[in-house]
């Protein structure tokens, strides 16, 4: 099992210098991963929220060991070949520390305030091709590309990760369709609806799912995002019997109750 932080990129770690403190906190207290959101709220939603990039590109210029990425990325917003860069980038910066969360993002609202396609089916449809693109322009490779909303002519990204064959893809969301994607990549984060209200019973029946969907048994992650009260806290060990091997603590509150979380340490407790 390995332990990971997650906070959001608004509100009180929207401020860059306070999530890079943070991460790197994490890492000295033994976290295994660090990660922010992709949030783009508009007021009157809690201000700061500041890019999730630079960030990351921050905290991995200031940490050694400790795993970075986004949970999750809300791809369909991005143009496709800038964000295959960025992501390369960060991943050669980071010496190969990068996991690319990825899902269409849950309201319509970011995309209606820019004329953008904000139906769920699109999105979704989006994402797929978005990702068989960036993943084609990581190998270094010619690719010409003719989709339903993305074309490629004859284009060979100069940028490539440090990880091969790709930067690994967690997948967000418990549609049907979120499980199927999530098993055709890397590894799977949840639960969406409520991070906070998830069962070891759920997180048996996710990774029923996801096996059924084609993932394979092994070498594939399944990170459960919840919150534990200290490194003494042993409710982490039946997520990890029930398939988990990640856990993701969700941190909300004040900068000083989560530093004071944070640098108590994972629950290792009974693993």
């Amino acid at each position: 099992m390995q332990f990971g932080i997650t906070v959001s990129n608004a509100g009180a770690f929207g401020d860059p210098r306070a999530g890079i403190e943070l991460a790197v906190a994490a890492e000295k207290a033994g976290w295994d991963g660090f990660f922010t959101w992709d949030a783009l709220p508009a007021r009157p939603e809690p201000p700061p929220a500041y890019d999730p990039w630079v960030i990351l590109s921050s905290i991995a210029a200031l940490t050694e060991r400790i795993r970075i990425g986004t949970c999750i990325t809300v791809v369909p917003r991005y143009r496709v070949h800038l964000l295959a860069r960025t992501l390369a980038t960060l991943d050669v910066l980071s010496e190969g520390r990068l996991i690319f969360g990825v899902g269409i993002g849950d309201g319509p609202s970011s995309f209606d305030a820019f004329g953008e396609q904000s139906d769920a089916r699109v999105r979704a449809e989006k994402l797929d091709e978005a990702l068989e693109i960036m993943t084609r322009l990581w190998t270094g490779e010619e690719v010409t590309h003719r989709g339903q909303h993305f074309v490629v002519e004859k284009f060979a990204l100069t940028a490539s990760p440090k990880q091969q064959p790709r930067i690994p893809i967690w997948v967000g969301g418990d549609s049907p369709g979120a499980m199927r994607r999530a098993a055709s990549w890397d590894g799977w984060i949840g639960p969406s609806a409520n991070p906070l209200a998830g069962t070891p019973e759920d997180a048996v029946v996710v990774r029923s799912r996801l096996s059924a969907a084609g993932a394979p048994p092994a070498n594939f992650d399944l990170a459960w995002a919840g919150t534990t009260s200290g490194s003494d806290d042993d409710r982490v060990v039946p997520y990890q019997r029930a398939g988990a091997n990640w856990w993701i603590e969700v941190l909300f509150g004040s900068r000083d109750d989560v530093m004071r979380r944070v640098t108590a340490g994972p629950p290792r407790t009974g693993l």
